[in-house]
């Protein structure tokens, strides 16, 4: 958070896994004036797949929204420390997710504005077949 903390133009939400974690989350954008207009944390649940759409960047630490993320071609870092399963894997060999495991794997992210360029769901036709392609170009 520090790092990203230094960098203008940068607005982060974060979507804690549970209450305690939510607090300390709270607390931690207490405690500085600057987090309380960078750091964004929802109140309730909140619909990720519109707030992914619309990021530059996804830091998580694994598993569904990581590869929701890359489906929708956002960058996306993760910090999962666990046994990576095949999906991440072939996402990590075709550069499509990037893995920090050490604390100077932290300076490679590329924080930039993406392109205007937004997927056009009303051309693809229905949502289901647009994301059935995409996930079978990924395979």
């Amino acid at each position: 958070l520090d790092f990203l903390k230094a960098k203008s133009n940068v607005l982060i939400v974060i979507i804690p896994r549970g209450e305690k974690q939510k607090q300390q989350f709270m607390n931690y954008k207490k405690s500085d004036a600057v987090w309380k207009e960078k750091l964004i944390i929802p109140d309730s649940a909140i619909d990720t797949l519109s707030l992914l759409y619309y990021a530059d960047l996804m830091i998580g630490g694994g598993g569904t929204m990581n590869r929701e993320a890359v489906a929708l071609g956002v960058p996306t870092y993760s910090f999962f420390c666990g046994p990576i399963g095949d999906v991440d894997q072939y996402l990590k060999n075709t550069g499509r997710l990037h893995f920090i495991a050490t604390e100077e794997d932290i300076f490679k992210i590329e924080i930039r504005k993406k392109s205007e360029k937004k997927i056009n769901f009303s051309k693809n036709g229905k949502l289901k077949e647009f994301i059935i392609k995409e996930i079978e170009a990924c395979l």
